[in-house]
């Protein structure tokens, strides 16, 4: 993937991130992850006047890898509303990360429901290119959890 695609890819994930907090009741947004820091102030105060307590906010992914593209993808994933974990335990490394390559059949995460954690486990070998869901997170059935690109 060129510096062009990269740079077009990224930006239309930060685009997509700037219309969903312009719909939020927030005034201000900030964004840190590695060595990059994004601030969005909105002009105004930011709300209807009402109290509003801040939920978190959704999962965004934005990581692209060099040399892939958004086609081709496959998406793993919820297969049950529940709370979803990265790994099985807080001081645990998590089941995979960005750029990881994973076989069929490999957990990827699980998700507590009623108290049972159910694994997930990839349903393709490939490389994971972008995680949607956070640890500790509340999925819904069907809900993408991760995007890989499928090894040949």
């Amino acid at each position: 993937m060129s510096l062009d695609t990269r740079g077009e890819a990224l930006f239309g994930e930060l685009k997509g991130l700037l219309i969903e907090i312009s719909r939020m009741e927030i005034a201000e947004f900030e964004l840190e992850y590695r060595d990059v820091r994004i601030v969005v102030r909105k002009n105004g105060n930011g709300h209807s006047g009402k109290e509003r307590k801040l939920q978190p906010a959704p999962a965004v992914a934005i990581a692209v890898l060099p040399g892939k593209t958004a086609e081709n993808t496959k998406q793993v994933t919820s297969p049950l509303t529940g709370v979803f974990y990265l790994s099985p335990s807080p001081t645990s490394p998590p089941f995979v990360e960005a750029g990881d390559v994973i076989e069929e059949g490999q957990v990827v995460g699980m998700v507590e429901a009623m108290k049972v954690f159910n694994e997930i486990k990839a349903e393709w070998s490939g490389r994971v290119v972008r995680i949607f869901a956070r640890s500790g997170e509340l999925v819904q059935t069907g809900q993408a959890l991760l995007e890989l690109t499928p090894l040949s």
